[in-house]
This record gives structure tokens, sequence and C-alpha cells, in this order.
């Protein structure tokens, strides 16, 4: 199961390297903050946060007369909750977003080791005011903080309209895990294709323990651990009868986020800086290091392999860093932003990919589009649409804040966020020359674990689809972890 599902909280945080603004203290001088990264949440868990009040701590502080600082600051975090009192446990009132400016009303009080600060913001759904974390706040415009733009090739990139032996389909697709695609199990899904409801599978090649569908030449050569755990030991049967039935089929390519392979090579994992240990993350699971080339061979060996086969398009998941509000050490001997790491993985993809006419696409965060910066995962929406056939945001109205699309409880109104984030994802692909086909997976499960929750069903999914093809997004592919798919009515 992929973390876009198992990992999810009510914030996903990302930013570059903030500074503490000089009112913190007059004794002292200004201190760097540390560096915040996405959060995302926890679909099989509870919330982090309750949503309640709390009575502040004993070590409480609260400054008795205005700080003598900048009158506007600007938010240097990304997804950054404004709360109604000065505790991680209070009612959020806005979810703030990099570069919002605000006006402090200089009020300030330390709780449960935090410092906050009062400001007040005004927005199109009205003014709030409230209490910030002072380490996502900054007195500098957050234009400066992206300096990897500088790194990135922004540039027209060579790529297909389309190829002659591989013409592009307009998908309506399932998820299908390495298991379902067993002989068992895919049945159900050719029953789908039939019923007209889907056209497309995406299925796991490679998943996040690094897990391989069939037993592979790229894997006896790079990693042969790998061939030991596999479904099939030859080609999947049913490759050749999906393509005899014109469905497309998709491999889905887990990129870094590799527990088998990153565990026989702890060499090129990423590590808990100063020591040797391999960096852990929610799942308790290790990552390969983007920066790491060898790994590179790997992954597209294998995608090369798998086009052999059959598959139509090669789809990377967990193309990013990890989502840790922790330092690591990336092994970064190259000096590449992570955004950049990121870009040049995908292109060198492209150029192998490309000439056996296989179509290329990258699945990113949800928030990506909504968003400033890379959310310090290297998930930047223009350097990645740039250089691929389909981009694909996850757009799971369950891993929206509140305060997303100026909704309380954006899982609750599936219409209303997926129109807010497409409408986002539009606007970013207008700033670059050569932008992807956008196709975002959407949301076909119940979140549970999400306070003021709907259930999820033909409507909700439905929604989902409507809100994408009034701006024009034809195109789609339906998550659910367990590959439980709800019947639902295609209008043509």
């Amino acid at each position: 199961m992929r973390k876009r599902v198992t990992m999810l909280t009510p914030l996903m945080i990302g930013a570059a390297a903030l500074f503490m603004w000089s009112f913190i203290a007059a004794q002292t001088a200004p201190a760097k903050a540390p560096v915040a990264a996405p959060v995302e949440k926890k679909p099989a868990g509870k919330q982090e946060e309750a949503m309640t009040r709390a009575v502040p701590d004993e070590d409480t502080v609260r400054t008795e007369k205005p700080v003598e600082s900048p009158s506007t600051l600007y938010v240097s975090g990304t997804a950054v909750s404004l709360r109604d009192i000065a505790s991680t446990k209070g009612k959020k009132l806005y979810i703030l977003q990099r570069g919002d400016e605000l006006t402090t009303t200089g009020q300030r009080m330390k709780n449960e080791g935090i410092d906050w600060v009062q400001v007040a913001v005004r927005t199109k759904q009205g003014s709030f005011t409230g209490w910030v974390d002072l380490k996502y706040l900054s007195d500098k415009k957050v234009e400066g903080q992206l300096a990897f733009v500088k790194t990135l090739d922004l540039a027209p990139f060579a790529k297909t309209k389309g190829y002659a032996n591989n013409k592009p389909v307009k998908t309506r697709g399932v998820y299908i895990t390495v298991y379902s695609a067993g002989p068992q199990y895919i049945r159900r899904f050719f029953n789908m294709a039939e019923s007209g409801q889907i056209n497309t599978f995406v299925v796991d090649v490679k998943n996040v323990e690094g897990e391989i569908l069939f037993k592979s030449k790229a894997a006896e050569k790079h990693f042969p651990a790998a061939n030991k755990r596999v479904v099939y030991k030859s080609t999947p049967a049913f490759i050749a009868e999906a393509r005899q039935k014109g469905i497309y089929l998709i491999a889905r390519m887990t990129a870094f986020k590799d527990n088998y392979y990153a565990l026989a090579y702890p060499d090129r994992g990423i590590m808990v800086p100063g020591t040797n240990e391999l960096l852990r993350d929610r799942d308790k699971l290790v990552w390969v290091t983007p920066h790491d080339r060898h790994y590179w061979e790997y992954l597209i060996d294998l995608s090369l392999e798998a086009a052999e086969l059959g598959f139509h398009e090669i789809q990377f998941d967990y193309v990013r860093f990890p989502d840790l509000n922790k330092e690591m050490d990336t092994r970064n001997a190259l000096g590449e932003s992570r955004p950049q790491a990121i870009q040049n993985f995908l292109k060198y993809a492209y150029e192998r990919l490309s000439p056996k006419q296989i179509y290329v696409s990258a699945d990113i965060f949800g928030l990506v589009p909504s968003v400033a910066d890379d959310m310090a995962i290297g998930q930047y929406w223009e350097s990645i649409s740039n250089v691929v056939d389909y981009i694909c945001p996850m757009m799971y109205p369950s891993h929206y804040a509140t305060g997303f699309a100026a909704l309380a409880v954006p899982d609750a109104d599936p219409y209303k966020t997926i129109k807010q984030s497409a409408t986002d994802s539009l606007r970013r692909n207008k700033r670059i020359p050569t932008p992807a086909i956008i196709r975002p997976w959407i949301q076909d499960f119940t979140a549970f674990w999400v306070k003021g929750h709907i259930p999820y069903g033909a409507k909700e999914v439905e929604d989902q689809i409507r809100a994408l093809r009034e701006l024009g997004i034809d195109e789609y592919l339906l998550w659910n972890p367990r590959n439980r798919y709800t019947p639902i009515t295609i209008q043509k």
C-alpha cells in the first residue's frame, strides 16, 4: 500500500531553510529555524491533533506588551495552521500557504516548547486573527527562498504527441496491486473493463517493499534478490489478454522508496546524519537516495523490460524524497537540489523510454499544484510537468486540511476540493512551455480516520469526475488500497 493512503496527517508541510525574525529576543541574534518537511496523513490511524481547545502548559510565557517587530511577516512554510489559541490542540481557523502576507498584533506566547505569534490575515474567505508557530514565518518575501528554481530545466522539452504503434488513450483506470494482479484475482478487473466502466489497468510492477511482478532480467543484473519473491515466474498472461481487448496498461514503478534494495545496498540509501544507520519513514521502511545513478539504471532497465512485455506506459510513483520532518543524509555527492535530482531522473527516464514508444508519467502529492515550492521533497510542479507525458497529482479529498478550497472538511465536499486542486494544476501548467497532460488520481475509499468525513460511494466518485470534466480534464485514475472499486455511471 503506498503512502498516499497509508500515511496521512492534517497538514502537508514543506519548506526550505527558514529564518527566525529579529524580535525573538532583544538579547540574542536571530537563529536559523529547523527545516520543515511535508507530512502526509495516515489513513489507517487517528488524526495527529484533536480539534479541541487546550489549557497552556506550565511553561507558558505571555508577552504583556506589544513585541517590537516588523508589522508584516510572510509564511515560509507550506500548509501552516492558523489556530485560535497558542497550542497545537487549538482549533484550526485557516490554512496558510507559503508566501501569504500577515500582520502581527504584537502578542507572543511560548507554549508546548513552541514560540507562538498572534497574526491577522485577510483572505477571500474573510479576515482571521490567530496564532502561528514562529518557525514558519519570515520577514522576507518567499521568492528569494526558491533558489532551487535556478537549477531546473524549464526550457521546451522534446516530447511526443503520440506514437504510431502506441496511440494515446483517454484513461479511466484503476490501481491493481502486485498481489491483485495474480491469476486468481485479475479476472474481476477484466469484468470492469468489459462493462465499460474502465479502460486502463495501473499494475504494480515494483512496489514500495521492492517486490516485483515478474521474474526479471533487469533484476537479475542489478538486484538478484528481487527475483526471489515474484507473482509470476514468466510473462503474466493477463498482459496479452488486456492488449487483445484494447485495455491500456500502465506499469506502476515505485521509484525511490524501495525497502529491499536499500537494505541490500545501504551505501545507496538515505541515512540518519552522522551515523551508519538507514533512515526509516513512518512505515518503518528505508529509501534509496534519488541522487544514486546506479539505482536509476535498475529502475529504467526494469521499466524497459515491462515495456517489452506489453505495457504501454511507465508511471513512476514515490519519485521524491521522504516527507519527514527531520534532517537526512541523502548522499548528495553531485550537489543537486532536490527538485533538480527528481527532474534529472525523469529526463533520463524519458530519454531511455521514449525511443521505445513508451509514455512516461509521474505521481505527485495532491498539494503540489497549490503550493509555491517543492514541499521539501523535490516535487516542484513546473520541473516535473515539463519533462513527462502525464503528471498525476493525487487529489484525494481526504488528504487536504481544513481551509483548503475554503472548506472546513475537504473530504466532505469532493466536488469543490477536486475543482480547486485541478484549477491550481491548470494554472501551473500555463507557466511552462511543454506541460504534461494532467491525469489525476481520485478517491474511491472512505476516509474513516478523518473527523467529519463522509462515506464514499458512486455519487462522491462521480462528483470528482464531474469537477475534472468541467475544467476540460477528461482522464482520471481511481485509487482504493484494497482494490475494491465502486460501480459508477460513466457520463459520455
